[in-house]
């Protein structure tokens, strides 16, 4: 097909992050608290002392012997400090793996993770002096000591000695592009994001409809409340959290831990204005009796992506907010720095299927996918590999040269990231998923459709014959479920090739890591032994 360009296009300036974060807002707006503990929110601070906080930390580092291009790598849950760098929920080895391939000099490890950082920093050939505890209250102090290490606090400087302290800014575009801000860890790879990359989310424009300019006064006079339950090590937190909440002044609330109640609560004594969600969190809102008993009266907007959501679990939630609120899906990928396509505020999704519009400055286009007929959707589009092209998208995978070439193509005078979904453009500009190479968020869509199903994951399962199947994992309400009613749900709703071939395993929960999310290596690993049969 040809080519779709975004209908605007923004200057994009040759920024680094320190600069683009700690610039932001006004010089009031950053006196102001602005990141809050959400179980103890006395425990805050505003973006001018975060400033003051990474500069007593970076020249600590400096002293230390930490070079330019060395990385110190983060292993924590969400925190009121924010950004992390590896999932909390990470085993020694998958730490150490993550300390070898991105040559980490240094671990800055939370208190109760100490034991499994020096395990892990062990492995990976670090002395137990590179790691250092995340210690940020007189309890992981005393923690920190125990294990003998330092606390990274001890690596600051006084805040007298940084006051002329200044990192490094660029001059041109180009510097800004070839220099690398962040390594993310995530889907078995490890992205590479240019320090130009900023969150596009601040260009989409503000409603001029009457309920648009009903929402901004209210914005205005009451301002901007998030609720951080998303993970931090993932690149969506890292733009939302960390880049675009001091852009827009937001207060964040930082969960450390999530639980569904904790979620709800928070929504509702908070007040929290933007909902930042999954799929999975708005089937457990939608299936949760005690939904109803919390006000979500002050959402304005939410921001939902990874997978599909289905329109009974849109229509559930949005019974719980403000008249005449609709949910509407967006689409992002850590590849493309989480933004692809959303919705302008006041834009209405007619079909109720799609995930919105490109970001400016982005360009998109479908590729055909051999072998595969999409002509039974009844669709009259051209349907394909959805492609992306802008100045988001990743560098490449790290140290992968492989699997970047597989996923980065030059055509057209542009780079294009093959995004492995299966989609199209209308002729209105609006992107539709419609299937994924590899689909198990889908699947539990699907599953999640039950009324006698309270939970689900699906991974891949290998069988005899050497080839992945699709494999679910049910948290059941009624033990009279039984594995046949599963397996014909999904024949009904799905094309073969997602069908449940690799069986179905009933549990009392899912492991998820603190952030709510589903630890699905683990459920691999855990029934890997276990073959089905052909």
């Amino acid at each position: 097909m040809a080519i779709v360009e975004a209908k605007d296009t923004v200057d994009i300036p040759a920024i680094d992050v320190p600069t683009y974060v700690f610039t932001a807002g006004t010089e009031d707006s950053r006196s102001i608290p602005q990141y809050f503990d959400a179980d103890l929110p006395s425990r805050n601070f505003s973006v001018k002392e975060a400033e003051t906080f990474a500069k007593q930390f970076a020249k600590g580092l400096q002293i230390r012997g930490l070079k330019p291009n060395e990385k110190v790598l983060l292993y924590s849950p969400n925190d009121l400090c924010v950004f992390t760098g590896i999932t909390g929920a990470a085993l020694p080895s998958e730490l150490a793996y993550q300390v070898k391939n991105s040559e980490a000099r240094l671990v800055v490890a939370a208190p109760d993770k100490l034991e499994h950082a020096i395990k892990g920093a062990a492995q990976a050939g670090l002395p137990k002096a590179s790691v250092v505890a995340f210690a940020n209250t007189p309890e992981d102090e005393v923690l920190a000591r125990s294990h003998g290490v330092l606390s990274w606090r001890d690596l600051w400087v006084p805040e007298e000695e940084v006051k002329d302290f200044h990192w490094r800014s660029f001059s041109t575009k180009d510097e800004a592009m070839n220099t690398t801000a962040v390594i993310n860890y995530s889907s078995g790879h490890y992205n590479l994001v240019a320090n130009n990359v900023q969150s596009f989310w601040k260009h989409m424009k503000v409603g001029i409809t009457k309920a648009g300019k009903q929402r901004a006064q209210r914005l205005d006079e009451n301002g901007h409340r998030w609720l951080a339950n998303i993970p931090m090590y993932h690149a969506f937190g890292q733009t939302q959290f960390c880049m675009l909440a001091p852009l827009t002044g937001a207060k964040v609330y930082v969960m450390r831990q999530y639980t569904m109640e904790k979620y709800m609560l928070y929504n509702d004594i908070y007040r929290i204005t933007r909902m930042t969600s999954v799929p999975t969190i708005m089937v457990m809102i939608a299936k949760n009796k005690r939904s109803p008993l919390y006000n979500w009266n002050a959402i304005e907007d939410i921001i939902c992506g990874s997978s599909p959501l289905s329109q009974d679990t849109k229509d559930d939630v949005q019974k719980l907010l403000r008249p005449g609120f609709v949910v509407r899906q967006g689409y992002g990928m850590t590849e493309c720095t989480t933004a692809a396509t959303n919705w302008e505020p006041d834009e209405h999704d007619d079909e109720g299927n799609s995930i919105g519009r490109l970001y400016p400055n982005m360009a998109g286009k479908v590729r055909a996918v051999e072998d595969r007929d999409f002509s039974h959707l009844g669709i009259k589009h051209e349907i394909g590999e959805l492609m992306w092209s802008g100045p988001n998208i990743m560098k490449g995978y790290y140290k992968n040269k492989k699997a970047t070439d597989d996923t980065i193509i030059h055509e057209d005078g542009k780079r294009w990231l093959c995004s492995g979904d299966i989609g199209y453009c209308d002729e209105k500009g609006r992107w539709y998923i419609v299937d994924r190479l590899k689909a198990p968020a889908e699947i539990e869509g699907v599953l999640l459709e039950r009324d006698d199903v309270q939970d689900a994951a699906v991974v891949g399962h290998k069988k005899n014959d050497g080839y992945e199947y699709p494999r679910a994992f049910i948290v059941r309400k009624s033990d009279s479920l039984t594995e046949d009613q599963i397996i014909k749900h999904v024949q009904s709703k799905l094309s073969k090739h997602k069908w449940l071939e690799g069986g179905v395993i009933f549990m009392d929960e899912l492991p998820r890591n603190p952030s709510g999310k589903i630890l699905r290596r683990k459920l691999q690993e855990s029934h890997s032994s276990e073959q089905t049969k052909l």
